[in-house]
């Protein structure tokens, strides 16, 4: 007896499945173990499988009789029920979308297994299908696809590949009724479902453990309901876990479903109680226990399971930051002062481990006189390493015994990372519901907050085309992409933003070639900090790509150098919390080690070690226009430090150029005069002149020159240096001659130089010159001398004055305002060539605002150059 099977209680995967087998292997028996869904039964009762295809129950066959098996949907044999006693005792070939979960105890048998990645066995099903050229009727493609899209809830579930909906669009080609696939895998809620959904819901307690959200609940009921399992993503979307474990006590028995989206197999929680499945969904029955005490069981050995099923890689710190075996322990110590760790890998040139160095050690070493002694001389060379691929269990038991401060991790004899116990303890942060000092704004690290919607929303869906185009190369290439910078802070804020800064852990101009070339566009490369940008074409959009990396300073104020470093210390060595946020474009999942979220919610701008504004002085500057904008407050540690920083005058240190584009970037906020009374409030000006000192006058311009901007879109004005306008303010008081020397201006524009040394004073000599000025055309002739920032500026100082409301008509109208006649044809009518030609056009201007809306035509304005200009020029 050829017989075709699959796991217990097959759902619309599994049955299509085997199903699909029968053709390919004909005059095989379908035999089902256990039952099958309601959904199956009622199919089969509307459409009778064809002539050919037969089914029978596990209690009809007798083990003796077969002589080959095909096991689909399932490749442990632990789910077949009394079948499992023939399984690789005969041949057996075995086709199925999952690794995991394979019977070790058959593992030497006769079994051919084939595999295929994709998220339903179907799909599977009906590439094998095509290979053999076998035709997909419209009942078997409709079948087919009932079972894909059971299984990957309608191409919406994580587990869900390409291979999925190749396979659905071949099968709705093939005839697929859509309308029947729609009816049968429609849920008839009947009272059953809606009493055991609704006590899952009451009943359910969760809690997280090593960052793995787990949720826990049960349900009684008095009768056998079947299919509960199909209700059980309701609960996961609802309560939002990434482990659901769901105990069902029904006619006595007591039966545990395992559903998993996280690195927990379910099957891993099943097998508590003998039970399998695969990684994602899994079952068992629970016996010789109460409901109590399988739950109790369960809550205590999931920390075991998860530490089994969490791999070091997913914890470690990589790249890990080493010391070459030859360098001096003067050098180590250097190195230790710099990058700020206290436990250092020292490896050979070839990569490969040699031991690990303390700080400690080092700085014992220093005091005996060795600082120019080899770092091998003090190496720990007596300790334990492991596998990128160990269980995270592994170093923990390593670092528990207390002999090493650091594992370091290995791969290809090459040191890739390594593992502390800072890392230990944020794992173990995890398992209490209690919030430790300082925990609460780190807690949210690891708690999984897939952002993709929310990334969709804030920048809109041609940038985020982009950003899914970036993920899924980054997915091909096996390496770990981010999005950083200001993009993840005002995605939390729900802010508009469409800047793309990606850190790459690994080689990130590669990853940058590459997406350059699959977007179409072309990168430009910055070879000292191993930074790209991706320009495409025509919409003008760019794309930021780095290398994760750590930095340092040589001096307060000096550039960074650049070393490579683990995404933690990428965003370790940002100004902020809320600007050290990343979303990984692998998983879509926000990453927040240093609280970022819980700041934006305690409306809190918070360096992130106490050297911040001692390393980089322009932070002082970015913590302003942050709380400013955002209308935060700089926390109390923070304050003190900047201040701190602000006594020490390390604002000195910094470039000209640097402190000017942090002003420039305050300037073009929406509400600068704000920034600035917060620059003068904390005598933070004081750095760029002695002389700049709170002005209340001063502050008022500014605050005018700010309103006067906010209509500048209704004047038409599109080229005004808006920065250049408030440092004319700011410096208003400081004589032109010092503004010209300070070092902030000295490598911008030499017209932007002169508009803030000059302008305020230009400004001034305007209006008073209108103020004497009777004639319309002789104002537009004084106006047209001067730049537009010197009109703005001569508003703000005029206020209310007649010669300021003169100057707002010529910016909103006046100056857009030209005679149809041209120069060449006032000469052609008397005018003398020369200065006269500029002053009759002037003339005819004014004669054109003065007629208002009745504009003169060509010939009225001929008769005016006549009448009146020709008469004025001979004058």
């Amino acid at each position: 007896m050829r017989l075709i099977t699959s796991h217990q209680n097959p759902d619309f995967d599994a049955f299509a499945s085997m199903v699909a087998a029968a053709c390919l292997h004909p005059g095989a028996t379908i035999v089902i173990i256990g039952s099958l869904s309601q959904n199956i039964q009622d199919y089969l009762e509307l459409y009778p499988l064809p002539a050919g295809i037969s089914l029978y129950k596990e209690s009809e066959v007798n083990i003796a009789d077969i002589s080959h098996m095909v096991v689909v949907d399932a490749s442990d044999g632990r789910r077949l029920g009394k079948l499992r006693k023939a399984f690789g005792k005969v041949p057996t070939i075995v086709y199925d979308h999952h690794q995991d979960g394979v019977d070790e105890e058959v593992a030497d048998r006769d079994i051919e297994h084939h595999y295929c990645n994709c998220g339903a066995n179907s799909s599977f099903m009906v590439r094998l299908l095509q290979k053999q050229h076998i035709a997909l009727e419209g009942w078997l493609a409709t079948l087919l696809l009932c079972g894909i899209y059971e299984d990957t809830g309608h191409l919406s579930y994580s587990s869900t590949r390409p291979l999925d909906c190749y396979c659905a669009g071949d099968l709705i080609a093939a005839g697929a009724d859509l309308k029947q696939v729609h009816q049968i895998l429609s849920r008839d809620w009947k009272d059953a479902d809606i009493h055991i959904l609704s006590d899952l819901l009451k009943n359910f307690e969760t809690f997280s453990i090593m960052g793995v959200s787990v949720g826990i609940s049960h349900a009684d009921f008095h009768i056998y309901v079947p299919d509960v399992s199909e209700m059980l993503s309701n609960v996961m979307g609802v309560r939002r876990c990434t482990l659901l474990i769901v105990f069902l006590r029904m006619e006595g028995r007591i039966y545990c479903i395992v559903r998993s989206t996280s690195m927990v197999g379910a099957n891993d929680v099943a097998a508590l109680f003998e039970g399998g499945g695969h990684h994602e969904a899994a079952s068992a029955t629970v016996k010789e226990m109460t409901l109590v005490q399988a739950m109790d069981f369960t809550r205590a050995s999931l920390k075991e399971i998860i530490s089994r099923s969490k791999r070091t890689r997913t914890i470690m710190s990589s790249p890990a930051i080493t010391i070459e075996s030859h360098k001096s322990t003067q050098e180590a110590y250097e190195q230790f002062s710099r990058d700020g760790v206290n436990c250092l890998p020292v490896v050979e040139p070839d990569g490969s481990l040699y031991g690990i160095l303390s700080k400690n050690q080092c700085m014992k070493a220093l005091f005996h006189g060795l600082g120019g002694r080899s770092v091998t001389s003090i190496t720990d060379t007596d300790i334990q390493h492991i596998e990128a691929d160990e269980p995270f269990s592994r170093a923990e038991h390593i670092l528990l015994s207390g002999r090493q401060a650091m594992v370091p991790v290995v791969e290809a004899k090459r040191v890739t990372g390594v593992i502390t116990r800072t890392d230990l303890l944020r794992e173990y942060r995890h398992d209490t519901d209690e919030t430790l000092p300082a925990q609460e704004r780190a807690r949210s690290a690891h708690r999984p907050r897939h952002v993709r919607k929310m990334l969709v929303e804030v920048m809109g869906r041609q940038a985020f085309a982009y950003l899914e185009e970036a993920s899924q190369l980054a997915n091909e290439m096996d390496i770990q992409v981010y999005l950083v910078g200001g993009i993840v802070r005002d995605l939390v804020l729900r802010v508009k933003n469409q800047d793309m800064d990606f850190v790459v852990a690994g080689d990130g101009i590669s990853f940058g070639n590459r997406l350059a070339e699959r977007l179409g566009g072309r990168i430009r490369v910055h070879e000292r900090f191993n930074t790209g940008v991706i320009i495409l074409p025509g919409d003008d959009f760019r794309i930021d790509v780095a290398s994760s990396r750590n930095e340092y300073y040589d001096h307060p104020g000096a550039l960074p150098n650049v070393s490579p470093g683990s995404i933690k210390r990428d965003l370790y060595r940002r100004d902020f919390s809320i600007n050290a946020m990343a979303v990984s474009l692998n998983t879509f999942e926000l990453i927040d080690y240093f609280g970022g979220v819980q700041d934006i919610r305690d409306k809190k701008i918070r360096v992130l070690h106490n050297l911040s504004f001692i390393e980089d002085p322009t932070r002082i500057f970015r913590a302003v226009r942050f709380e400013q904008r955002y209308s935060f407050q700089i926390g109390e540690q923070t304050i003190k430090l900047l201040r701190s920083a602000r006594d020490l005058d390390l604002i000195q240190h910094i470039s000209g150029h640097r402190i000017y584009e942090e002003l420039r970037h305050m300037f073009l906020e929406q509400e600068p005069a704000k920034h600035m009374a917060r620059l003068f409030e904390l005598d933070l000006m004081r750095s760029i002149h002695p002389a700049l000192g709170y002005d209340q006058k001063t502050m008022k311009l500014v605050e005018s020159m700010e309103d006067l901007l906010v209509v500048s879109d209704f004047l038409r004005l599109e080229d005004v240096r808006r920065d250049a306008l408030y440092c004319a303010l700011i410096l208003r008081t400081i004589k032109a001659e010092q503004i010209m020397a300070l070092p902030i201006l000295q490598e911008l524009p030499q017209r932007d130089r002169e508009i803030i040394a000059f302008g305020c004073s230009k400004a001034g000599m305007l209006l008073h010159e209108l103020g004497r000025t009777g004639k319309l055309w002789q104002k537009l002739r004084l106006v047209k001398r001067h730049e537009e920032e010197v009109l703005l500026l001569a508003i703000v100082y005029g206020n209310q004055q007649a010669s300021a409301h003169f100057l707002r008509e010529y910016l909103r109208s006046y100056r857009t305002i030209h005679p149809i006649l041209r120069g060449d044809e006032l000469m052609a009518l008397g005018v003398p060539r020369g200065h006269q030609v500029g002053d009759a056009l002037l003339m005819l201007t004014a004669y054109i605002i003065g007629r208002d809306a009745n504009r003169p035509d060509r010939r009225e304005e001929e008769n005016f150059v006549r009448r009146i200009v020709l008469r004025a020029v001979e004058q």
